[in-house]
């Protein structure tokens, strides 16, 4: 008996677990490696929303530093309006602790892709220290979950989420520390799971004794 009220509860909670998978993007940071020759890969396609590009210095030659700027407007021109990276060196000198001694050095530079608005293709230009360019571009594609059919009705990553009525109320309930609609789902799936359990093992306890008399 005991093992058939934990194969309810079971039950119960597999449809909530199941459906964290269908409706969440799992964010990935796309590695992209400044290298003394060249960029690699200098066309990066595999991103999808919610995922980053993520700039790694690799050039170790002569304290050489690499800029990278990605011209988010799409205008052709790398300016002040674009993402920059900042300029980029291969190491920081760090002190005995391990601490940076410039905080404004930097190895690698990450930038997200957290909007639907954000899909399309990008060009990116990496300033050399010695004044020559390199060029690459970054595309951005929905995240459509062709695996499993499409993403449910209200699929959402990064900046497209909105805020709900029910998230909102919650959030007054709590001082502001609310759940979102599937952590209560899961609560009240762990409650219903928890009340069945009970009952099945109550009943198994009123058997015995009953056999007992």
């Amino acid at each position: 008996m005991r093992k058939s009220a934990i194969l309810v509860f079971t039950l119960l909670l597999s449809p909530i677990f199941l459906g964290f998978d269908a409706s969440a993007h799992e964010q990935k940071e796309y590695t992209i490696i400044l290298g003394g020759e060249d960029v690699s890969p200098e066309n990066a396609s595999a991103l999808l929303v919610g995922d980053g590009a993520y700039f790694r210095m690799e050039d170790s030659s002569n304290n050489s530093s690499q800029t990278v700027i990605i011209d988010l407007d799409g205008n052709g021109q790398y300016n002040s309006s674009d993402w920059n990276s900042g300029v980029l060196t291969y190491s920081c000198e760090t002190d005995e602790n391990g601490t940076k001694v410039d905080e404004s050095c930097n190895k690698t530079a990450l930038l997200l892709f957290n909007s639907s608005s954000d899909i399309g293709t990008y060009s990116f230009r990496i300033e050399l220290e010695d004044g020559s360019f390199r060029f690459g571009n970054i595309t951005i594609s929905a995240d459509e979950h062709l695996d499993d059919g499409g993403p449910p009705a209200d699929y959402c990553v990064g900046d497209d989420c909105p805020t709900d009525e029910l998230n909102e109320d919650v959030d007054a309930a709590s001082g502001g520390k609310g759940m979102d609609s599937q952590q209560i789902l899961l609560a009240i799936a762990v409650l219903m799971g928890g009340t069945g359990v009970f009952l099945l093992l109550s009943g198994d306890q009123n058997n015995k004794e009953t056999e007992e008399e």
